[in-house]
Parts: C-alpha cells; sequence; structure tokens
C-alpha cells in the first residue's frame, strides 16, 4: 500500500512558505523582538532655566528599550554609530580581567543584527564612526583597569582602533603610541580624508598622562599625532568634533601634583582647543574659575563649538551640568548650568536639525526615600534651545538604577544608550524614546525565519521539516524574548 497522494493540481509548499507561515502565526500571538517598555518618565522636578524658556510640548514618552546581554557579564553602551537606517552600539563587556570592546548592531528598531566583543583582556571601546567605506571604526584601549575602565589609565593601557565591516568582521586594528609608556583613545571622529582620534598619553612611566590627540588615515596609520600642555599638567581629551577644517577637542587638566599623586577634583579645569589640519593648536579656552570642572562632548558647526559637561563637582555634592558656547575664534558667547540633585552627571549631546537647539543626556539621582542613603538613578534629558535656554526636562527610570551616556537625534524622537540594571548586575541598554520607529513583529519574525529556510537542507521530509520549525521557533522565541 502506497498511501494516498496529492492531488496533482495542488504544488507541494516551500519551506520558506512554511516557514513564512509559521512566522506570521507566531507573530500575531504577540512575539515583538524586545521588552515591554519599562522607561517612566519623571517629571516632578520643575526646570529652572538660565533663561525664560520658551512653551513646548511635554517631554516625549518612551516608546520600547531594549537590553542587550553578553553572557553572564556586565555590559553597557557608550557611544552609538549610524550606518544607513541602522546603528552599531559599542561599549565595554565584562569587568576586572575579563573586559573586552562590545559592538552590536541594531536595525532602526534597536533589534539585533549580530553581537560581538573584541580586543585582547581588558580591551574597550568609547566612541567610533563611520568608515567611508563601509562599515565603522571603533576607538577605545586595551590593557585597562578592569574596574574602571577609561577612568584611570594604568601603565600597561595603550589606545587601540579597530575597523569591522558590514557583518562584523574584523578588517585591521591599530595599537597606537608604541613608544609611550601608556595611553588610551577616548574619542573618535571622521575629519578630511580620516579619523581625528583624542584621548591620553603618558609618555614615561614616571609622567603623568598628557592629553593627547592624533590625525589617522582611512587605513588607521598616524599621520600626525600631539599632546596638549607642558609638562606641569596632566589629563585627558573625552571628546571630539570637526566641521570643515575646524577640529575641536575637549576634556580637562590638572596641576601635576608633588610626587606624582592623583590630583584633586577642585584643581581640574575643563579644556577646549580647536586644531587645524596639520595639528597646529589655533586657540585653546579654559574657565577663569576651575574649582572642578570638565568636558565630556562636543559639538561642532559653522559659527564654532556646543560643549557639554560638568563643573562644581568638586565643591558641590551634587555638582551642575554644564552647557555652553564657543565661537569659531575661541570666543565665549554663552553659558547655562543645569542642576537636579542630590547628584547629577551630564555625558552626552546631540544638536538638533535647523538649528532648533539640543539634547543633552547624563544621569541624576532622586531624592532618597525615608531612610535610604542614595535615591534611584535614571537617564537625564535635557532639550534646550539654541542659546542653552531649557524647553523642558525629565529622566527616564528603568529598575532602580539606569544611566545615560549618549543619545542620538532623529526627525521626531531620539535614542538613549548606556546600560541599565538586572539581575545579573547590569546591561547595555538603549532607548527609543518619541515618535520613532517601532518594533515590527511580523518583519523581524520573517527576517530569522527566511534566515533559518536557508538553512533547512533540500531533501529534509515533512517530519524532519516540522522538528526544524519547531526547533527554530522554540529558539526564535527565546531570542526575541530577551531582547536580541
Amino acid at each position: 500500500m502506497t498511501g494516498e497522494s496529492r492531488p496533482p493540481d495542488v504544488a507541494a509548499p516551500s519551506r520558506r512558505r512554511v516557514l513564512t507561515a509559521v512566522g506570521g502565526a507566531v507573530a500575531g500571538a504577540g512575539l515583538i523582538g524586545g521588552r515591554a517598555v519599562h522607561a517612566q518618565t519623571d517629571t516632578d522636578v520643575t526646570p529652572t532655566p538660565p533663561s525664560t524658556p520658551s512653551p513646548t510640548p511635554a517631554p516625549p514618552a518612551a516608546r520600547w528599550t531594549r537590553r542587550y546581554a553578553v553572557g553572564e557579564h556586565a555590559a553597557r553602551f557608550l557611544t552609538v554609530v549610524p550606518v544607513g537606517d541602522e546603528y552599531v552600539l559599542a561599549g565595554v563587556a565584562g569587568e576586572h580581567d575579563d573586559l573586552r570592546g562590545l559592538a552590536v548592531r541594531t536595525d532602526k528598531r534597536g533589534q539585533t543584527r549580530w553581537q560581538r566583543t573584541y580586543g585582547t583582556v581588558k580591551s574597550g571601546v568609547a566612541d567610533g564612526a563611520p568608515h567611508p567605506d563601509g562599515g565603522v571604526v571603533l576607538a577605545g584601549g586595551t590593557n585597562l583597569d578592569g574596574s574602571s575602565p577609561f577612568a584611570e589609565t594604568p601603565l600597561s593601557a595603550d589606545p587601540w582602533v579597530v575597523r569591522l565591516d558590514r557583518g562584523g568582521d574584523v578588517v585591521w586594528t591599530r595599537t597606537l603610541q608604541p613608544a609611550a609608556a601608556a595611553g588610551q583613545a577616548d574619542a573618535l571622529v571622521r575629519v578630511g580624508g580620516g579619523f581625528l582620534v583624542a584621548g591620553r598619553r603618558r609618555e614615561r612611566r614616571e609622567t603623568r598622562p598628557r592629553p593627547w590627540v592624533a590625525y589617522l588615515s582611512p587605513a588607521g596609520h598616524r599621520r600626525w599625532e600631539t599632546t596638549l600642555g607642558s609638562e606641569d599638567e596632566e589629563g585627558a581629551l573625552t571628546a571630539a568634533s570637526a566641521v570643515d577644517d575646524a577640529w575641536y577637542v575637549g576634556g580637562s587638566t590638572s596641576p601635576v601634583t608633588a610626587g606624582g599623586e592623583q590630583p584633586s577634583g577642585r584643581d581640574e579645569t575643563g579644556l577646549v582647543a580647536r586644531l587645524d589640519p596639520d595639528g597646529t593648536v589655533r586657540w585653546r579656552w579654559s574657565p577663569e574659575r576651575p574649582r572642578g570642572s570638565r568636558l565630556a562632548a562636543l559639538h561642532a558647526d559653522a559659527s564654532g563649538v556646543v560643549c557639554v559637561g560638568n563643573r562644581g563637582f568638586a565643591t558641590d555634592d551634587d555638582g551642575r551640568g554644564w552647557h555652553l558656547r564657543l565661537d569659531a575664534d575661541g570666543g565665549h558667547a554663552w553659558e547655562a548650568t543645569h542642576s537636579r540633585g542630590p547628584w547629577n552627571w551630564l555625558d552626552g549631546l546631540a544638536a538638533l536639525d535647523e538649528g532648533d537647539g539640543y539634547l543633552l543626556v547624563g544621569t541624576r539621582e532622586r531624592t532618597p526615600e525615608e531612610d535610604d542613603p542614595n535615591g534611584r538613578r535614571g537617564t537625564w534629558v535635557l532639550r534646550t534651545g539654541p542659546a542653552g535656554e531649557v524647553r523642558w526636562v525629565t529622566t527616564y527610570f528603568e529598575g532602580d538604577w539606569s544611566h545615560g551616556e549618549t543619545v542620538h537625534a532623529l526627525d521626531e524622537g531620539f535614542l538613549l544608550a548606556g546600560s541599565t540594571e538586572t539581575d545579573a548586575g547590569q546591561a547595555a541598554w538603549l532607548v527609543g524614546v518619541g515618535d520613532v520607529p517601532t518594533a515590527d513583529a511580523t518583519a523581524d519574525v520573517s527576517h530569522r525565519l527566511d534566515a533559518l529556510s536557508r538553512a533547512v537542507p533540500p531533501a529534509a521530509d515533512d517530519i524532519g521539516l516540522g522538528v526544524l520549525v519547531g526547533v527554530g521557533v522554540a529558539t526564535l522565541w527565546r531570542r526575541l524574548r530577551d531582547g536580541e
């Protein structure tokens, strides 16, 4: 007995059609490729603007959040690099002796395309930029202090630059400053025909780190490098931005103390410098009264450079967010400070289209409740006008604490990246705020099932196909549930 045969006018369904149909059913059951929105918008603090704010709508709500885990390791994002209509999110995974550079490519909805770690032990990524031939270039350091990467430069550290192709494979890596005692890269921006990388350099074991900047070719080779200031100063450059032939770097310096001891925060002074393409320092600016100040992010335009950082953190418990503009000749155009204590810190800056102002991002701690020594920490965002006037201010919370490291502006919304608390400790975190693309269940399921269908052997029988579909859907459910 041969069994019943299929009528001749009914074609056997292809593997791809079967998988797509299953994907549609799974999508209809509620798979969305990311976690439910947990971020809470907190507007319980009335803004105190530097000048009268213009009437604007209330702060936008978070539409979705994504967590990105690397096994059981802690992870955090420090930069968002746009690649077409997708992103490469980069930072640090692990801690102590198992620190690695982290990169995750996502679609515009924050859904993972690929996720990799890079570098030798104690490596990390601090910044990145698109490469003109595709992919991205990431900058950071190797042999870092695993307990606090990018905070203090150990004698073993080296600046490190890596180029990745579209699929996340390494095209080349460069370790800079081979003759120096130590160093690391804290900022990178695409300029002219290459990249400007900035950070710190420790020329000899007995000297302290000094602000350092280098110009790299598209292949990552040094064309020139220089340190800023004298040997009586130590410090680092933690921000870079450029427009045409005006290249800006920012950070802070401190006087070198007797015996080479770590200087106090009170003596730290913010620094901004404009460089010509040949490395000549056109001008250098610092505030007249230091009292603890540091620049964390820059945005250059035709009129000069807008800076964000913090000041007063050595004399006040909470310090103040710091926002200022310098014109192209180094003149001080305007300045504003922001504070939403008991503790807050600004780290990132994004310019809005058509000169409509800026988004500032950092971390804010709420006032502790009852006998708690610390309050919840959330991602602090300020929307300002072109001259630093506050339009709105709010904090996005998820769990007991989350930290905002950088912000990327979109047409009608923005992305926040940093880290958030998890049961395992800390996960890299991305938040879509405002009118941003939302999770498309069918598109994401189809994307994964299409890849699965191509992996099914052509000779798979009905039972084998069913097993593969079942395993694939179970795996897909776990990956989408976990926000991959």
